[in-house]
């Protein structure tokens, strides 16, 4: 129902932490080890999904952290366009008030109030005059632009433990509404 009745998805694949998911049901019937591994790929779409250790060369992990709840990773900095952004790295934890989790099944990423405006503001210095910022009546930032995002917009990338990088274009943390560009 809802949003899930117009979207290009076939449903909901549960990969939790919890003893009932599809990955610990494998791995108690001795099928898999209890790892997966998930990887986007490429501005287009594409990766793999892998269920036991995947073999893929060039593969780079970050250790999941102990959580009950949830796949917890240790972010450790943020770049916006290769600059390294002023964020003590206490703000992504692993505490018990400040943590990074990973989450398969949400569209949608949200920052703590420390990188938060750091954030913002690289993406503001990064963009051009053309890309006009205002602010909506919700509070958030967003931009009327008449070029594509990626175009307008810098890349991100996300640095963890253990050396494993994100890398995120600018369609995958803005989204278009109604011929204006709005980010996440």
């Amino acid at each position: 129902s809802g949003q899930l009745t117009r979207g290009v998805f076939d449903g909901i694949f549960g990969l939790s932490p919890f003893g009932m998911s599809f990955i610990s049901q494998l791995y108690s019937l001795g099928l898999s080890g209890n790892v997966f591994t998930l990887c986007m790929h490429s501005p287009t779409g594409g990766g793999i999904l892998a269920f036991g250790e995947a073999l893929e060369p060039g593969l780079t992990y970050t250790p999941l952290l102990p959580s009950p709840q949830y796949y917890q990773v240790n972010l450790q900095s943020i770049a916006v366009n290769g600059q390294t952004l002023p964020i003590d790295s206490s703000v992504f934890g692993p505490s018990p008030s400040n943590f990074t989790f990973v989450d398969s099944g949400t569209t949608l990423a949200f920052l703590a109030d420390g990188a938060y405006d750091p954030f913002i503001n690289a993406i503001r210095a990064a963009t051009p005059p053309s890309a006009l910022p205002f602010t909506r009546e919700n509070g958030e930032i967003c931009f009327s632009t008449s070029t594509s995002i990626d175009s307008a917009f810098p890349s991100v990338e996300l640095d963890f433990v253990g050396g494993a990088k994100m890398f995120l274009y600018p369609h995958n943390y803005m989204y278009y509404v109604c011929n204006r560009v709005f980010q996440h």
